[in-house]
């Protein structure tokens, strides 16, 4: 598998998994792999009432990021096993933020290997 496959593959998983564990799927994932890091970036996650509760007042986007971040807590082992599964790499953990103003999300996966390395040489091997 190529790295733009499995960014590819990835993107997707991740946004079904955010659309049953955060209640709404992102508009958009972006996926890359860097070294020994899968960073991925999801957009558009907010629905209409966190959208607004964000815009309410000052306490409104900091409980609205609050409560993703508790919910990405909660699911991170699932996170965890979904990305060990697809890349065959083991993830030591998860680091994750939320902008609301942005309403987008971050996530960076560390992973114990270098997994760009260990595709670029499975690749040159097939080649």
């Amino acid at each position: 598998m190529t790295k733009g496959q499995l960014e590819h593959q990835l993107s997707n998983k991740l946004n079904k998994f955010l659309k049953v564990h955060l209640g709404r799927g992102p508009k958009d994932v972006k996926t890359k792999v860097i070294a020994d890091m899968i960073v991925v970036r999801a957009m558009g996650l907010l629905n209409n009432a966190e959208k607004e509760l964000s815009r309410s007042d000052s306490e409104g986007p900091d409980l609205v990021r609050s409560l993703k971040l508790k919910l990405l807590q909660i699911y991170a082992n699932n996170l965890k096993l979904l990305v060990d599964d697809i890349t065959g790499e083991e993830v030591v953990s998860i680091q994750k933020d939320f902008d609301t103003t942005k309403d987008e999300m971050m996530l960076v996966f560390i992973l114990k290997d270098n997994l760009e390395e260990t595709l670029e040489i499975s690749n040159r091997q097939v080649v």
